[in-house]
């Protein structure tokens, strides 16, 4: 009975904070989202890859890069079968070694990366990328969140620091001089 009684309790505490909380953002109206019964069921496909690949992206160095991962592919689609918004979940970690001086970092990425058809938005959320030498700590951290405008490039929203989106590999290749 306790137990029951404290359930109800809490779900009305938090029906009515959420009350609250739409009255104070000025809400007076919500789209209600798409019975379950109208949207297709998600496709889904998972695959593994792994990459060992040298590359001349630093100027006076090449780089090797070894990675291996997962991605997690999701499609969501109405009941008429016409896209909605996909989704990849990618997990993975790596290496960058510069093959003149052999000095490696250490790297891995968890990310969620999401394209939505009805506002043509790219969201990437997660860790898309931290890179860290032994023994000197974290040199590359892009974390939080990211939303781009797939046709301009444009970025809508900004949470966390992305010092990768907007340095590139340049980050890498000072940590591997």
């Amino acid at each position: 009975m306790y137990q029951s009684s404290m359930k109800t309790v809490r779900t009305q505490a938090l029906l009515l904070i959420a009350t609250g909380l739409f009255l104070l953002t000025g809400c007076s109206t919500v789209e209600a989202p798409p019975e379950m019964s109208t949207l297709a069921k998600p496709e889904t496909e998972t695959f593994h890859f792994s990459n060992d690949v040298e590359i001349d992206a630093c100027g006076d160095f090449g780089v090797r890069i070894q990675n291996e991962g997962m991605v997690k592919f999701i499609g969501f689609f109405d009941r008429h079968g016409d896209f909605v918004r996909e989704q990849f979940h990618v997990n993975g970690t790596g290496t960058y070694s510069n093959v003149s001086n052999g000095k490696t970092a250490l790297f891995s990425f968890h990310y969620t990366f999401a394209f939505h058809e009805a506002d043509g938005a790219d969201t990437f959320t997660g860790l898309p990328i931290k890179v860290r030498l032994p023994g000197k700590g974290i040199v590359v951290l892009d974390a939080g969140k990211l939303v781009i405008d797939a046709e301009t490039g444009e970025v809508i929203f900004e949470g966390g620091p992305h010092p990768f989106f907007y340095e590139g590999f340049a980050l890498v290749c000072e940590a591997l001089s």
